[in-house]
């Protein structure tokens, strides 16, 4: 068989999984996918029935994401910065991981792993999500299995107070989660204040990523009353959208939003959530503005 044909055994959506939890970006994600399968096509690695070719695909996209990565983190960027919302299909991941794959993509989860660096990213995701072994994610990684070791400890130790506060997806949690999404953005359409800052938690902070394209809260908007008032100026200003989906992104409800007119400025197409803390109350609202962080909605989510 040619590396063309053994292309097609490759679990793409696992692969581009592994590079969207290492970038937090869906388009990034599509970009090392591809430029891995395109480097198997250039350089022609030996494959056979012994020798798959998903590990090697697994290495060059998983460098080539922890790349991204490290770039991203290099340059400046205008505002708060916040994953792509995602619709991923089911991929089959070992039971045994410590991170299921749906709470592997929420955006508490994805947040958390800013935390750390870019190899210490990877090792997690790899050890933790994929559940591999510490052979296997040093093959992929390109470092010494004591070196593996070590990553993946420090990872853990940051990703400490993550994991004393996880609020895990469950059917329980995207229920209420969607019953206070709505009653939150139904109390702000309505006008009433006091219900809206009833949802809100003490500390609960509004999170805007427009990627410096339209305009939004270049700083994170932190109280309820601040949010509310910073909601109720914007729906005076903008009106409602023309059309409004509720939507499961990352494992969670959250509202698509589209407006039709001519916004000059202001996003005619954002994604907003919310993370629940465990009282169910809100402890952040996300919108997320940016246009490449939204353009594979269009095309229609992950490989399939």
């Amino acid at each position: 068989m040619t590396v063309r044909e053994h292309i097609a055994s490759v679990d793409e959506k696992k692969v581009w999984a592994a590079c969207y939890r290492v970038t937090g970006c869906a388009a990034d994600a599509d970009e090392v996918l591809q430029e891995a399968f395109a480097r198997a096509l250039e350089t022609e690695p030996e494959v056979s029935g012994d020798r798959p070719l998903e590990p090697w695909i697994m290495k060059v996209a998983m460098r080539l994401a922890i790349d991204r990565l490290r770039r991203r983190r290099e340059s400046s960027y205008d505002g708060p910065w916040l994953p792509s919302p995602i619709e991923e299909a089911e991929v089959a991941l070992a039971p045994s991981a410590r991170y299921e794959l749906v709470e592997s993509a929420t955006f508490a989860f994805l947040l958390a792993l800013e935390a750390l660096t870019p190899s210490q990213r990877a090792a997690l995701v790899l050890r933790d999500v994929l559940d591999l072994s510490v052979v296997e994610a040093a093959e992929v990684l390109g470092e010494s299995e004591e070196n593996v070791r070590t990553l993946h400890h420090r990872a853990r130790e940051k990703l400490a107070d993550y994991d004393r506060d996880r609020v895990q997806p469950g059917a329980v949690v995207r229920d209420r989660a969607r019953a206070v999404l709505e009653a939150l953005f139904g109390h702000l359409v309505a006008g009433d204040t006091t219900a809206a800052l009833g949802l809100l938690a003490d500390g609960a902070r509004l999170v805007n990523d427009a990627g410096g394209v339209f305009h939004a809260a270049r700083r994170i908007v932190r109280g309820p009353d601040r949010i509310v008032r910073f909601y109720l100026g914007l729906l005076k200003k903008l009106g409602l959208p023309d059309e409004t989906r509720v939507r499961t992104f990352n494992g969670l409800p959250a509202i698509e939003m589209f407006y039709r007119k001519n916004m000059g400025r202001y996003a005619p197409h954002l994604v907003t959530g919310i993370v629940l803390d465990h009282s169910g109350r809100v402890e952040t609202v996300f919108s997320v503005l940016a246009p490449r962080k939204l353009e594979h909605l269009v095309r229609g989510g992950a490989p399939t």
